[in-house]
């Protein structure tokens, strides 16, 4: 595990801020199975019951994406989407912050062809979370359906608009 548990909570954020420092630096030059590794392992303690941790893997998450580009990490969206549907708060919590990190620092690429515009997938799934019990993660859903939403539309295409705006009625109803 990248940050064990059993290390005092600040000292565990630390050294997950000083990874990614490590990343942002020198992502290239790891090994491949280095970079599996650490992927894998945030993946996994994306759920920790730490808000701090679980912020810190944010954090992580979205310098791998950025550094290594979202097609070098092809299971993280469809993973940290399933994520969502985790009946464990912590886990959709974890995964939401993310998600909301990836599409404030990779936002243009989630509307490219090389990813098959996951945007057609993501907004919806957010729209789902409109009425979810937390408000905290109704405010993060509301952040990510208008930074997505916002990137979406950019280029103003009616079919975009019309795909878009039928979702957004079918949450309404």
């Amino acid at each position: 595990m990248i940050l064990p548990s059993c290390v005092y909570e600040p000292t565990r954020s630390l050294s997950g801020l000083i990874l990614k420092n490590n990343v942002k630096s020198n992502y290239e030059t790891f090994p491949d199975q280095v970079k599996e590794f650490i992927k894998s392992e945030c993946l996994e303690a994306i759920g920790d019951p730490s808000p701090l941790i679980r912020a810190t893997i944010g954090i992580l998450v979205t310098t791998i994406a950025a550094k290594g580009d979202l097609t070098n990490w092809p299971q993280l969206l469809p993973t940290l989407c399933q994520l969502l549907d985790s009946e464990d708060y912590n886990v959709c919590e974890g995964a939401f912050g993310a998600l909301q990190k990836i599409c404030e620092d990779s936002a243009e690429q989630l509307d490219s062809d090389a990813l098959n515009r996951p945007l057609i997938i993501l907004i919806p799934k957010f729209l789902q979370f409109f009425r979810h019990a937390s408000p905290k993660i109704r405010s993060v859903e509301m952040f990510l359906n208008f930074t997505s939403i916002q990137e979406f539309c950019m280029e103003k295409g009616k079919p975009k608009l019309l795909y878009m705006y039928q979702n957004v009625i079918d949450v309404i109803r």
